[in-house]
């Protein structure tokens, strides 16, 4: 009898040893499974810091429609910035613009009051500006509007006449119904005339009655651009626009001639 209860009890204490060896498997392989788990986990950090949201432009928030002009485009440590607004707030009518475009500078230029006759016609002191070859004093802006639709504008101030003239490009190229050479990509969407010089020389809408030209011709030409680069910084116009508007102050011919003329904003 005593030795049957000896036999019992060894055969309990052996099943519990048996029981906590087996925790003690289960454990360990929960642990390896863990370790595997991190280990993954490592291997996909190392791959996303690869990855710069900075060389993903079409991915990123700054890519607009085609209904969208975006301005002031910027990435900064993966981080997008920019300000855009529809195409609809872009003056198309003599009704001038419906919204007021928001932008991040203020590249405001003073104009001059010196003759022409004592300075270099082909420089000027202000980076964006350039004096018109053919006298008179007058001052030229251009700078680059960033969208579905990429835009770049020329503008010549006539300080004697009290007008702003303007040149629109936009890229991809539409059908040019003008007879002015463009870069390949690139074609002329319009031109017209304001009878004033209010944001003539910044990067906003035109805040004038607006007349546009009835044709053109003449040559818009700028350096092959640098990969990934999607707008020139620096570019030679030689146009002429045509005017058919019987109001006293439209000319019924304007030229844009200037070269080395920066662009503001360019990408």
């Amino acid at each position: 009898m005593t030795l049957t209860l000896h036999a019992g009890l060894l055969a309990m204490t052996l099943g519990l040893a048996s029981c906590g060896s087996g925790d003690q498997t289960t454990t360990a392989g929960t642990e390896s499974t863990t370790a595997g788990t991190e280990s993954t986990t490592a291997g996909t950090a190392d791959s996303s810091d690869t990855n710069d949201p900075c060389d993903d432009l079409f991915n990123s928030p700054c890519w607009a429609d085609t209904d969208t002009i975006c301005e002031n485009v910027t990435c900064v440590d993966g981080v997008w910035s920019c300000s855009c607004h529809n195409v609809a707030t872009e003056p198309t009518t003599e009704t001038g613009p419906t919204t007021d475009p928001t932008t991040d500078t203020d590249p405001t230029v003073t104009p001059t009051d010196s003759d022409p006759s004592d300075t270099d016609p082909t420089t000027d002191t202000d980076p964006t500006t350039e004096t018109d070859t053919e006298g008179g004093d007058v001052e030229y802006y251009a700078f680059a509007l960033f969208g579905g639709l990429d835009r770049i504008i020329i503008r010549k101030a006539d300080n004697d006449a009290g007008t702003c003239t303007e040149l629109r490009l936009v890229s991809p190229a539409m059908p040019n119904m003008w007879q002015i050479n463009t870069p390949m990509n690139w074609a002329v969407e319009g031109a017209a005339i304001t009878d004033s010089l209010d944001n003539c020389l910044v990067m906003d809408n035109l805040m004038a009655m607006v007349v546009f030209a009835d044709g053109g011709t003449g040559d818009v030409t700028w350096p092959p651009l640098d990969p990934m680069t999607f707008f020139p910084c620096m570019l030679d116009v030689d146009v002429s626009l045509s005017f058919t508007d019987p109001q006293p102050w439209v000319p019924a011919e304007d030229v844009m001639i200037t070269s080395g003329l920066p662009v503001d904003g360019c990408l």
